[in-house]
């Protein structure tokens, strides 16, 4: 699967609405909420080095002044980046960082290294844990949203491509991520 076709595509599914706030850190997910940036930074957009062994992106005081920062250096966990002409909230985590798909008490990330391997937490700040179906689908057994779960549950079809159908798996579950935040508040 090509990456960089793959890292457009989820990204462009899952473009947070920013509101001007591309390339700033956050003390909270409150301050993420309420536009309020940490001052004195600014991240270089569609500009990262990204192993597995973790990410660095530009950032410095202004934009004539960035320099690689490894992320386990950042001002905070929570920044907001530009991707290739999308918008992501980014968790930093352990010096690496991953896309903040839906946000609550339940929070459910890609990694931005390779989107295809998931992560949820227990609110924004929480233990990140391998995306587990399995503990995903008790909770929405609890909120009683298991049955239309796997009901919409997507299938590949035979002209599908991999990226759209991975696509489509990632904003189901999304989906459910967010439906089961609404019922959690």
């Amino acid at each position: 699967m090509n990456r960089r076709i793959l890292s457009i595509l989820v990204i462009l599914l899952f473009s947070q609405n920013l509101q001007g706030q591309v390339g700033k850190f956050y003390a909270s997910l409150s301050d993420y909420l309420n536009d309020s940036p940490l001052p004195g930074y600014v991240i270089k957009p569609q500009e990262r080095k990204s192993s597995p062994k973790g990410d660095k992106f530009l950032i410095g005081p202004d934009l004539a002044s960035v320099k690689y920062t490894k992320a386990s250096e950042f001002p905070s966990d929570l920044f907001t980046y530009d991707n290739y002409y999308s918008f992501v909230l980014v968790r930093a985590n352990d010096g690496k960082c991953y896309m903040v798909l839906s946000h609550g008490k339940l929070c459910f990330y890609a990694w931005f290294f390779a989107q295809e391997v998931w992560y949820y937490s227990e609110t924004i700040t929480g233990e990140l844990k391998k995306f587990d179906e399995d503990v995903f689908k008790a909770s929405l057994s609890e909120f009683g949203l298991l049955e239309n779960y796997e009901k919409e549950d997507p299938k590949k079809s035979p002209k599908e491509s991999d990226n759209d159908f991975f696509n489509r798996q990632t904003s189901h579950v999304k989906k459910y991520f967010d439906l089961l935040n609404k019922e959690m508040e």
